[in-house]
């Protein structure tokens, strides 16, 4: 889907849903497409399906889906007659699988990457630092799994260590099959943010921001900071982009 004032498209949403479900339809979605005309942006929802238990997971990127991904992207953009999309920076958002696959392709291919969310994908695996600079939301509900929930936050704790640029979200009373509507509504907040830094007029390359330009929560006390007054373990706190979202972030928990 697409804006009918689709040559001021900047940027690519990507919506996917979770293990093997159909999420094709989220570009239908008018909360979403209302958003996407505002940011100037394009929709490519995605359903992704593991054939067999024995092949590979498509949760993970670089084992087929990322290069999927792009493949469709440019085919749709050929056939509408609009090239150009497929060379955009894209934000990823992702429920369950969808939520792992998007913090996988920030690694896949990190160049193209603004922003990635990822609700409650507890299956995500080491990235190393390749997406060490792309801003990541990673949500767990308060009633889920408490082996994903784990999963979740040592990932983001792990990367925030050497400087990663994520963030963990705590929905309260949500368990795994919970409703994401107010995870979303955060989500698009994150987005707008992320590509309000990152993006560069007239062209297709992505800001890179340093640690030391965010704000920083405290993932107990929610309380928000901006990196330089934040006296608490650096490491330890989630990063979030600036101090309009860190507002945000922190009331979403309280």
């Amino acid at each position: 889907w697409f804006p009918e004032a689709v040559e001021g498209t900047k940027l690519i949403l990507v919506l996917s849903h979770s293990y093997n479900s159909n999420g094709l339809g989220m570009a239908d979605s008018k909360i979403w497409q209302d958003y996407a005309t505002a940011e100037h942006m394009a929709i490519l929802s995605v359903h992704f399906k593991n054939l067999t238990d024995s092949g590979g997971y498509y949760g993970l990127a670089n084992e087929g889906s990322g290069k999927a991904l792009l493949e469709a992207l440019t085919v749709l953009s050929n056939k509408h007659e609009h090239g150009f999309l497929a060379e955009l920076p894209m934000v990823l958002r992702g429920y369950s699988a969808g939520g792992v696959f998007s913090h996988s392709f920030s690694s896949f291919l990190p160049r193209r990457v603004i922003a990635f969310a990822n609700i409650r994908g507890g299956s995500v695996q080491d990235s190393g630092e390749e997406n060490i600079n792309i801003p990541g939301l990673m949500f767990y509900g308060e009633l889920d799994n408490q082996g994903r929930n784990d999963r979740i936050k040592e990932v983001v704790v792990d990367k925030r260590s050497v400087g990663g640029q994520g963030a963990v979200v705590q929905e309260s009373q949500v368990d795994h099959f919970g409703s994401s509507e107010k995870a979303d509504a955060l989500i698009r907040e994150f987005f707008s943010s992320c590509a309000r830094k990152r993006l560069t007029e007239g062209s297709n390359e992505l800001m890179t921001l340093s640690e030391e330009q965010g704000w920083l929560g405290n993932n107990s006390t929610y309380e928000v900071k901006s990196f330089d007054q934040y006296a608490q373990e650096k490491e330890h706190a989630s990063w979030l982009v600036d101090s309009d979202f860190a507002r945000l972030w922190s009331d979403f928990q309280k």
